[in-house]
């Protein structure tokens, strides 16, 4: 342990590749974030909408942008998914499509941020698992959810990405990006400055104690960008004060953050990694048994790498106790970071293990030849959460017209009822 601590940061991986061989590379990343993206394309159109996204359909239809922003505090989130959705509904899309396209690509864009944050580590075999493990996993339905939830997820993997390359280059495009990812998830969800400081927090604090020095850039772009929440927070807060204390005061509320939220995991990695795994130290084992360790050449991750990862895997258990002391209210897209966090963090210990047993590389390409199977279920429709009810027949465009902010807030609040009561009702009406 002292000698991976004392260790330099390694330079990202070339395995010895030539540029036609990073052209393929290139192209096989592409070709499967491509398959992902049109297969999601074609699972938002065949899923009707739910209440949340509702909120989403009735705040990009306000006739003016002036309007939009009035309203948008009633939803509870800052606006850029919203600018993002009015802004693909100009297109002509139907209307499901053009609402979840933002959140569409940020998934994808999280899980190319994935791939990159592995990659300068591990390699490409690595990488390729831990972006298929992201692909797999079953939170992929928030990829074709009207939320901010992917694009949240896809701005904390620029973030953690550009932290990565200013540690190993110290080129101020780093810091950029950075920045750019704090305040773009602050704008994209109130949780977005937890998720952006958070895990390049914790690794910095592991780089302080290698290096025995402060990288004052960092922290100094992570304080003036973390200010964008003076901007957001203070006006949701005021809005929504009333509706957060009746949740924190009612003593059956469905949403209570509880211990048993962290069967959640379960979620955030495919179906197919414990079978994968269970293989691994099976193989392992044998190996051990009867061959002893075969010491090679591996892939090591600095320890601030894998600080990161750690503190993503962790924001389940670490939001549920978030919630518990703030809102009271947790629901499992509250803790989609772990997801983020366990597909690097798995990507980065094999490639660890790869400097004890040879047949490591192999067993993360079984694990990329896996994910497609896993991920056959995104066009069947699955509900987004097994809490709620949706509400269907809501795929209809809101007309523009005057009244359109008292019917954003009556559908919010009747949605809202629907579901606490536990209406057996498929389908509600919208107030005229």
């Amino acid at each position: 342990m002292a000698t991976l601590l004392q260790s330099p940061v390694p330079l990202a991986p070339t395995d010895g590749m030539g540029i036609w061989d990073r052209a393929r590379e290139g192209l096989c990343v592409a070709g499967i974030l491509l398959g992902f993206f049109l297969l999601g394309i074609h699972s938002a159109l065949l899923r009707p909408f739910w209440f949340d996204e509702l909120s989403t359909l009735f705040m990009t239809n306000q006739p003016t942008l002036g309007g939009m922003f009035r309203a948008i505090p009633t939803d509870g989130n800052p606006p850029l998914y919203f600018l993002l959705a009015r802004f693909f509904l100009q297109f002509p899309l139907r209307t499901e499509l053009a609402m979840r396209l933002p959140a569409l690509l940020g998934y994808v864009l999280g899980a190319l941020s994935v791939y990159r944050f592995v990659r300068r580590d591990a390699g490409r075999t690595y990488a390729l698992l831990s972006m298929s493990l992201f692909l797999g996993c079953r939170i992929d339905t928030f990829a074709i959810e009207a939320r901010a939830y992917s694009l949240m997820l896809a701005l904390t993997g620029l973030t953690i990405c550009s932290w990565q390359y200013f540690c190993r280059s110290r080129k101020p495009i780093g810091l950029l990006g950075l920045a750019a990812g704090v305040i773009g998830a602050i704008f994209a969800h109130q949780y977005g400055v937890v998720y952006t400081i958070v895990p390049v927090f914790v690794g910095e604090a592991v780089r302080i104690v290698r290096r025995r020095s402060i990288d004052w850039p960092i922290l100094l772009t992570l304080a003036l960008s973390s200010s964008a929440v003076l901007f957001t927070f203070p006006t949701m807060l005021q809005a929504q004060r009333t509706l957060l204390h009746a949740i924190r005061t009612c003593p059956v509320f469905f949403a209570h953050p509880r211990l048993h939220d962290l069967r959640d995991y379960a979620h955030m990695v495919p179906l197919f990694a414990p079978v994968l795994f269970g293989v691994a130290a099976l193989a392992l084992i044998l190996k051990i048994g009867t061959c002893g360790f075969s010491p090679r050449e591996g892939s090591y991750s600095p320890p601030e790498d894998l600080a990161v990862a750690a503190a993503l895997s962790l924001f389940l258990p670490f939001m549920l106790l978030l919630t518990h002391l703030g809102t009271n209210f947790f629901e499992m897209r509250y803790g989609l970071g772990s997801a983020l966090g366990l597909s690097i963090m798995i990507g980065l210990l094999l490639s660890h293990l790869q400097a004890r047993w040879r047949g490591t590389p192999e067993l993360a390409w079984g694990g990329n030849f896996l994910w497609p199977c896993d991920g056959l279920h995104l066009p069947f429709g699955r509900s987004p959460s097994t809490r709620t009810t949706p509400l269907a027949g809501s795929c209809a465009r809101v007309p523009r017209r005057a009244g359109a902010d008292r019917r954003c807030v009556c559908a919010r609040v009747l949605a809202d009822v629907v579901v606490r009561q536990g209406a057996d009702e498929s389908e509600t009406a919208l107030p005229e």
